[in-house]
């Protein structure tokens, strides 16, 4: 049983002609339908592929382009729009990817940070569930077949910030980078968009003189800080 905002949430299993399916309970099935896979003819490296989900040509490059995309269709399955629907930067995804390779690669790390921080919202909008200081959760193109689907269905803006974690999973990210590197705190970002945001401003917040403490400490002090408000029903509004 998960609970969240106070609300509980359980699990169902829906019997379907392509098999079983487990749901939330505030989740309904409406259709399921097949699609054909095709295995890869021979198995690719694993650098290879965080190499291409991060668009790195070698591994000194990892980070430079931003963070890794969530997944990323083989080349058997590259027309086949279902194995990508999800090739798009999610938060949640990127960050905790930057995190399991920080000791390896720490530059992925600090230009998955870089990266969100751009994009760090600074107003509150209902339509993309933005609040000054969120991390946004799901970025596309608005433009992007996706992202115009999503909006159309549900009204989304783009960036999106329906998620509770990932603002945390930032903070995290970046007390760790700046544990390396504290002339992090003095960059600037340009998002595409033309707003330019300090690339760790939520450890900017008088936090300097703590630099000292372990990074958990110090993610954990600043994420008291999120609103109450973020509240994790927000999530479940839309599935991709």
């Amino acid at each position: 049983m998960v609970i969240m905002a106070d609300v509980r949430i359980g699990r169902h299993v829906v019997r379907t002609r392509l098999g079983p399916v487990t749901l939330a309970t505030d989740e309904e099935l409406v259709s399921i339908e097949s699609s054909p896979t095709v295995l890869p003819e021979q198995k690719e490296p694993p650098l290879s592929v965080l190499l291409r989900m991060a668009s790195a040509a070698s591994e000194g490059e990892l980070g430079e382009s931003g963070p890794v995309i969530a997944s990323l269709a083989n080349k058997e399955n590259s027309g086949n729009p279902e194995f990508r629907r999800y090739e798009a930067v999610y938060g949640r995804d990127a960050l905790y990817t930057a995190a399991f390779l920080r000791e390896i690669y720490p530059r992925l790390e600090e230009g998955t940070i870089r990266y969100f921080a751009a994009y760090q919202a600074t107003r509150s909008d209902s339509l993309s569930l933005a609040a000054p200081g969120k991390i946004a959760h799901h970025i596309r193109d608005p433009h992007d077949p996706i992202a115009q689907r999503l909006t159309a269905e549900t009204g989304r803006r783009w960036p999106w910030y329906g998620g509770t974690d990932t603002t945390v999973l930032f903070l995290i990210a970046c007390a760790h980078a700046v544990a390396r590197d504290p002339a992090l705190l003095d960059e600037d970002q340009q998002a595409d968009h033309g707003q330019q945001q300090r690339a760790v401003h939520l450890l900017d917040c008088g936090h300097r003189a703590t630099l000292g403490v372990r990074p958990e400490r110090l993610a954990r002090d600043l994420s008291s800080r999120c609103p109450r408000s973020w509240s994790g029903a927000e999530e479940r509004s839309a599935p991709i």
